[in-house]
């Protein structure tokens, strides 16, 4: 009954159209004078070029306004104001939570270009590579001044790069950069894939404390995520081990008369997400998706817990994640921006917006005063 009724329905439709749309349409032409039909070809080609011309030129506007992130930040700060605009939305200086919602009506950056919002390091190829079982150690530095800082980690250290750098152009530091792909750098052996990579990680760590040793560094920061364990435990039992093992590399740094600052882990979002952009764009008009329990969301830190339990007071830890994170709940999305490129790393949006929350924290902490004197 139902196919009889569909064809039915078909068939009617198909006379129809015949009748009154193909069969007028050409007697149009045949008796019309000034519309032939290579004419109307001609016409309608003209047409679709035009329509399809426009499509193209508003698409690419819209592309290049999405990618154009200082654009995209001044947006945001005319929605919110300046201060509930991203992590000043955790702060007291933003009212009433407005800066943490379901929606915005921008976002800083865009989703389409958030995925690309990292570190300049990446693109200078400052990291030392799993593909080459880290051999090549790239040393990159940035600025000339007299106080000499290092970065060193993995990745979660590379996501401080953008605060980083900035105190350091504006207190005239020269920055030197030991960075890593995976590999904590605490010169345990570590699970990977292969011999290579474990003996590649493992033997950075003492190749560091040589270079720190000869330069003579005023600071040392560092930050890691330990993502994969020690050889012999599992991810769960392995924590200990990379807490002691780090606690020795704190004590090896202390010993070149450096001061050293560990930056406390920040959340995991792939917990729980795939990736934070994607679920941005994915829930535009329900952001609170692309949130997570602090308990989901912040991960096991060894290198954080042995700053922690450090007898020395020349290691400090410094924790950043009431700038990601509220009592219960650690945030995608804050205050218009989206503060992770990916499914692990702050932006670089984010992360340069904290620089002035970071060195507030630092001078609370550090004992040099000509560390954050201005160039």
């Amino acid at each position: 009954m139902v196919k009889l009724l569909t064809l039915t329905v078909t068939v009617t439709l198909a006379v129809w159209t015949q009748v009154f749309v193909e069969t007028k349409f050409r007697t149009f032409l045949d008796i019309s004078k000034s519309m032939s039909a290579p004419r109307f070809l001609v016409l309608g080609s003209a047409v679709l070029s035009i329509i399809a011309g426009g499509l193209y030129t508003t698409s690419g506007q819209v592309m290049k306004d999405s990618m154009d992130i200082s654009a995209s930040i001044q947006r945001v700060e005319e929605s919110l104001g300046r201060d509930c605009v991203g992590p000043n939305a955790l702060t007291e200086k933003c009212p009433n939570g407005g800066g943490v919602g379901e929606q915005f009506e921008s976002l800083a950056p865009a989703p389409m270009a958030a995925k690309y919002d990292r570190p300049k390091v990446y693109a200078d190829d400052c990291l030392a590579s799993e593909g080459e079982n880290f051999a090549d150690r790239p040393i990159c530095r940035y600025g000339e001044g007299d106080l000499k800082v290092a970065l060193v980690g993995n990745s979660h250290a590379v996501q401080w790069f953008p605060a980083v750098e900035s105190m350091a152009e504006r207190h005239g530091w020269s920055l030197d950069t030991y960075l890593i792909s995976r590999c904590a750098v605490n010169g345990t052996r570590q699970m990977f894939e292969n011999e290579g990579k474990t003996e590649g990680c493992a033997d950075y760590e003492p190749w560091v404390l040589d270079q720190l040793s000869a330069q003579g560094y005023d600071l040392i920061i560092a930050s890691s995520r330990q993502s994969l364990p020690p050889e012999g435990y599992s991810s769960e039992t392995g924590m200990d081990a990379s807490r002691r093992a780090f606690s020795a590399t704190l004590d090896s740094w202390t010993r070149t008369g450096a001061e050293v600052v560990v930056i406390a882990d920040t959340p995991f979002p792939g917990a729980t997400l795939d990736n934070v952009p994607d679920c941005a764009a994915d829930n535009i008009e329900q952001l609170s998706k692309c949130s997570g329990s602090i308990k989901d969301w912040l991960p096991s830190d060894p290198l954080a817990d042995a700053a922690k339990s450090s007898a020395d007071d020349r290691v400090k830890l410094v924790d950043m994640n009431d700038y990601l994170c509220s009592e219960e709940t650690c945030y995608g999305i804050i205050g218009g921006m989206i503060a992770f490129w990916d499914h692990s790393h702050l932006s670089n949006t984010y992360a340069h917006a904290l620089s002035p929350m970071l060195e507030q924290k630092l001078q609370s902490k550090l004992s040099n005063p000509d560390l954050f004197v201005s160039d």
